[in-house]
């Protein structure tokens, strides 16, 4: 059982500002790469040219963190199985970081929790034009570029994981948790409208 550190980066012609099921039922939506960090290991990528790694697996019992996880949960359940990667189907295997930013009052956000709490990793400035290139349309970028973005990518798994280390905890309490969950049911069910 692992401490699995996940952070997605993907593309859409869908604007993520119309939801992120909108989002994800994009006919072009897909991976770009996957950012992750096992226990105490560096930090590596994947992409979708490659092998899942085994080890990233549910099955192993792992335990998920990522900063707005309702995201990463549906890049890696929604776009994962055409890669081999096998949903994530308990949310008690997952700990949203934006929320355990928030269970102590600070910003839900990863730049500025990182800003706040000083960590050695801060966000890059330059990672929405990145994301503007590599992730949106018309999708024109150079190798440069992409390989920019997996940077970028893999400096936000190590941002988050110093937050991780500065919070007095690295869990919700029960009853964060059960709310965060019945948030992310509400939210995959909807409100039915006449």
């Amino acid at each position: 059982m692992a401490k699995v550190l996940i952070d997605f980066e993907t593309r859409s012609e869908v604007p993520i500002q119309n939801g992120i099921y909108n989002y994800f039922d994009g006919k072009q939506t897909d991976i770009v790469c996957l950012g992750y960090k096992i226990d105490n290991a560096p930090a590596k990528l994947w992409h979708p040219a490659q092998e899942f790694p085994t080890l990233l697996q549910p099955r192993n019992g792992n335990t998920y963190f990522a900063f707005n996880s309702q995201f990463d949960i549906m890049a890696w359940n929604k776009l994962g199985p055409k890669y081999g990667i096998e949903p994530i189907l308990n949310l008690d295997d997952v700990v949203d970081v934006m929320a355990l930013c928030g269970r102590y009052t600070f910003p839900q956000s990863l730049a500025k929790a990182g800003e706040v709490l000083q960590v050695p990793t801060q966000k890059s400035r330059k990672g929405p034009i990145l994301i503007k290139k590599v992730c949106c349309p018309p999708f024109r970028y150079t190798r440069m570029e992409l390989i920019e973005l997996m940077g970028y990518c893999l400096d936000d798994v190590s941002s988050m994981e110093q937050i991780i280390d500065a919070l007095p905890s690295d869990h919700l309490g029960e009853m964060e948790h059960e709310i965060w969950k019945l948030t992310c049911m509400i939210n995959a069910t909807g409100m039915p409208l006449d």
